[in-house]
C-alpha cells in the first residue's frame, strides 16, 4: 500500500503550494484498541514497527512482540523554521520522525517525535484517539462518542470532561477516574460535588416572584451549617483568606423563623459611600448625615431624627444630637458643653467647666429625693448655719470666655468659702447643701427674732407698770 509522506510550512487544514510529498510503499498500516502499527522515519533508518498480524481468514490480533521492518530510506528536506508532517488521506495510523533544529550552539539537535492516531468504530461507541511522544514526554487526547454520553480526556490525566443527562437535565460534567462527579454545568448553572454529593451551586434561583443570581450550599430544615459561603483571596501557596463570609448558621425548622447566623467582616471596614446609603435594623435607619459626613440614626416610619454624630471638620467640632433638640458638643475652647433646646431660641446650657445658664425658662424646679429609705448616718445639722455663710463672700465674676456677669462664691486660698458648700471634689459649689444650710440659717435668725421679740414684750410691760 502506498503512502503519502507530506512535509509543509502550514497544517494539512491549509496547505501551501510548496509543500512536499514523499511516496512509500509498504503494507498496510493497522490499528486495533488504541494499538498501531508505527512508521518511523530517523535521520539514518526508516523502518515500520508491527503490533498487529492479519490472519489469512482476514482476523486482526496482537502480536507478542513487536517486529521491526527496515525500509529504505527516505531523504525528507525539512522548511527553515516550523513544519507540519502528515499522511496524505491515512486516518487511523501512525508516522514518527526526528528532525532538526538549528540554532546558535549547534547545526544538528536532534529531537525525536512520535506521532499516531486512531479512529475506532463499534456499533456501541466511536473512538478518537490522537496520540504524540517528544523524547519522553507523551501526550494525548481521547475522544468517545456513545449512545448515552461523549467523553473527552487528554494528556493521560485521570479528570475527563463528559457532555451527558444528568437529572434528567443536559449536562456538561467533569469526572475523575472512577468516574466520580467533580463539577457539573447545566441550565440550572454551575454544580460542585464531593463524594458524588452537591457541595455548593451556583446559578438562578427563584423566590416567589424574584430571581437571584445565587451562590449556595445544600441545607436541611433545622440543621447547623458547617459548610458555608465565603468571599476572599488566594495566594500563590495555595492558600485561602475568606474575607466575607457566613459562620455558625442555623436553618429554620420548616414552620418556624428561627434563622441565626453570623455575616463576618474580616480585616475590611464596611464603608457606605453617598448620603442615602446606610444600614436598616427594625425600624431604625443608619446612614450618612450629610455631605459634612457623620452618621444619623432615624426613625424609618417617621424620617425624624433619633441620634446624629458629626466628626471634626474645617467649619464644626465633634458634636451628638439627640432628637433634634438634644446636642452635645465640643468648644474652641476645649470644653464640652450640652444644650437641651434650639441653638438661637430656648435652651437650657451646662458645660464641663461649671458654667451654666437656663435661658427664657417659664418654670423650673429643682428635686433632690429626700425620704428617709433613701439616706442613712442621718443627724441633726448642729453647727451654726449664719456663721458658714458669714464666712462665705459673694462675688461678681464672669467665666472665663463668656460675657454674662455672675453672682456667686470663688473656691481659692485668697477667697472666704464655707466648706460646708462645697462638692466632694472641692472644685464646685454644692447647691443643694447651700439651700439647705440657708434654710438653716432662717431658722436660727427666726429664733433670734423670736427671742427679742419677748425681750421687748417684757421692757414694754416694765415701762408701763
Amino acid at each position: 500500500m502506498k503512502y503519502t509522506i507530506v512535509v509543509d510550512k502550514q497544517s494539512s487544514s491549509n496547505p501551501s503550494a510548496e509543500k512536499r510529498e514523499y511516496e512509500i510503499d509498504i503494507e498496510e498500516l493497522r490499528t486495533l484498541n488504541g494499538i498501531s502499527d508505527t512508521l518511523i522515519v530517523d535521520k539514518d533508518i526508516t523502518y515500520v514497527t508491527r503490533r498487529l498480524q492479519l490472519s489469512e481468514y482476514g482476523v486482526l490480533s496482537v502480536l507478542p512482540s513487536p517486529v521491526k521492518e527496515k525500509l529504505t530510506d527516505l531523504n525528507i528536506t525539512l522548511f527553515e523554521g516550523e513544519n507540519y508532517l502528515y499522511l496524505l488521506n491515512a486516518e487511523g495510523n501512525a508516522i514518527s520522525m526526528s528532525y532538526i533544529i538549528k540554532n546558535d550552539f549547534t547545526e544538528n539537535f536532534p529531537t525525536k517525535i512520535e506521532m499516531y492516531s486512531a479512529i475506532n468504530q463499534s456499533a456501541e461507541k466511536v473512538l478518537i484517539e490522537v496520540n504524540k511522544k517528544v523524547d519522553a514526554d507523551e501526550f494525548a487526547t481521547y475522544l468517545e462518542v456513545n449512545s448515552e454520553a461523549v467523553k473527552v480526556s487528554w494528556n493521560k490525566i485521570s479528570q475527563y470532561i463528559q457532555m451527558e443527562i444528568l437529572n434528567q437535565l443536559a449536562s456538561l460534567v467533569i469526572r475523575d477516574g472512577s468516574q466520580s462527579l467533580l463539577m457539573a454545568l447545566n441550565q440550572n448553572g454551575q454544580q460542585f460535588f464531593e463524594n458524588n454529593e452537591l457541595f455548593a451551586e451556583i446559578g438562578v434561583k427563584k423566590v416567589d416572584y424574584d430571581k437571584y443570581v445565587a451562590f449556595s450550599v445544600p441545607s436541611k430544615y433545622g440543621e447547623d451549617i458547617q459548610n458555608g459561603m465565603a468571599w476572599g483571596l488566594s495566594t500563590p501557596d495555595g492558600k485561602y483568606w475568606p474575607i466575607l463570609y457566613i459562620k455558625n448558621f442555623h436553618m429554620a425548622n420548616q414552620s418556624a423563623g428561627d434563622f441565626s447566623g453570623e455575616l463576618v467582616l474580616n480585616s475590611c471596614n464596611l464603608r457606605l459611600d453617598g448620603t442615602l446609603s446606610g444600614i436598616i435594623c427594625g425600624g431604625v435607619k443608619l446612614y450618612t448625615a450629610s455631605a459634612l459626613g457623620g452618621v444619623a440614626f432615624i426613625d424609618k416610619n417617621t424620617g425624624e431624627n433619633l441620634i446624629t454624630v458629626m466628626p471634626q471638620t474645617e467649619i464644626n467640632f465633634q458634636e451628638i444630637n439627640f432628637l433634634d433638640k438634644i446636642s452635645f458638643y465640643k468648644n474652641a475652647g476645649g470644653t464640652n458643653t450640652l444644650r437641651i433646646g434650639l441653638p438661637n431660641g430656648d435652651n437650657c446650657l451646662l458645660s464641663d467647666d461649671g458654667y451654666g445658664i437656663f435661658k427664657s425658662v417659664s418654670s423650673y424646679e429643682y428635686n433632690d429625693r429626700s425620704t428617709e429609705d433613701v439616706k442613712e448616718n442621718i443627724e441633726i445639722y448642729s453647727k451654726n448655719a449664719i456663721d458658714e455663710i458669714m464666712n462665705t463672700d459673694i462675688y461678681n465674676f464672669n467665666y472665663k470666655g463668656k460675657k454674662e456677669r455672675k453672682i456667686g462664691a470663688v473656691i481659692g486660698k485668697n477667697y472666704k468659702c464655707s466648706d460646708e458648700i462645697l462638692s466632694d471634689d472641692k472644685k464646685s459649689v454644692n447647691l443643694y447643701n447651700m439651700i439647705s444650710l440657708s434654710y438653716k440659717a432662717i431658722q436660727e435668725q427666726q429664733k433670734i427674732i423670736e427671742s427679742l421679740q419677748e425681750e421687748i414684750k417684757k421692757l414694754k410691760e416694765i415701762s408701763n407698770g
